[in-house]
């Protein structure tokens, strides 16, 4: 995964990046998918991906229809039918009606 946003980060720089991995690479054991990533070694990709360029990173939920403005700083789950914009992404519409509320 580091490679590839690493690689689209040095062909488009101004274009957005979103970022998510698994974690680790899934093995199966005794019957069932396993991933061997460790916290430490998720957040340590984390920031390899964020200084690459990735604005949004992790297992994080995007909602039907919603909208993410650019440059947003996406770190929560985002709501369905919302719009949110700013670092740290805010809700600034939902469901097309203007508001002012926390991710």
């Amino acid at each position: 995964m580091i490679r590839t946003v690493q690689g689209f980060a040095s062909k488009s720089p101004a274009l957005p990046l979103i970022s998510k991995g698994n974690a680790g690479i899934p093995k199966y054991v005794h019957g069932h998918i396993h991933y061997d990533g460790t916290p430490d070694l998720m957040a340590a990709y984390a920031v390899i991906a964020r200084d690459s360029g990735a604005k949004i990173i992790g297992g994080i939920v995007v909602g039907a229809n919603a909208v993410i403005g650019a440059n947003a700083v996406v770190v929560k789950n985002v709501p369905p039918d919302c719009t949110v914009v700013g670092v740290p992404a805010r809700i600034v519409r939902r469901q097309g009606i203007k508001v002012d509320e926390p991710l």
